[in-house]
């Protein structure tokens, strides 16, 4: 491990490593200074993953960050179609719409706007 003094000296990179919290095998990957950030490519919907950085240099490697786990995000769901309002009174208007399946994430509730 390098001692504090000697960190970010000539050649230094950051090692980053992260993996599919289900998979066994973590990816490695090295980000050049001054970049300090990694786009992971087709992460998954809601899809939890573990990630650790640490830096090298021509001394050696400094030490491991502790794992952090972030899950990733979804996309907006489709447009609701087939919405009907079927019973409608003086005091109430039943609205009725199907739910919509075929989307990468999943729908977390529904709102209804009223004007």
């Amino acid at each position: 491990m390098i001692p504090p003094s000697k960190q970010n000296g000539p050649s230094f990179v950051y090692n980053l490593r992260f993996k599919k919290k289900a998979d066994l095998r973590w990816r490695n990957n090295i980000v050049f200074p001054p970049s300090v950030s990694y786009d992971v490519p087709n992460a998954g919907v809601l899809t939890e993953w573990e990630f650790q950085v640490w830096g090298e240099n021509q001394v050696g490697v400094g030490p491991m960050s502790p794992i952090a786990v972030a899950v990733s995000g979804q996309d907006y769901p489709p447009e609701i179609k087939n919405i009907n309002v079927t019973k409608i009174t003086k005091e109430s208007i039943y609205v009725v719409w199907r739910a919509q399946h075929n989307f990468d994430g999943r729908i977390d509730g529904y709102k209804v706007r009223t004007y």
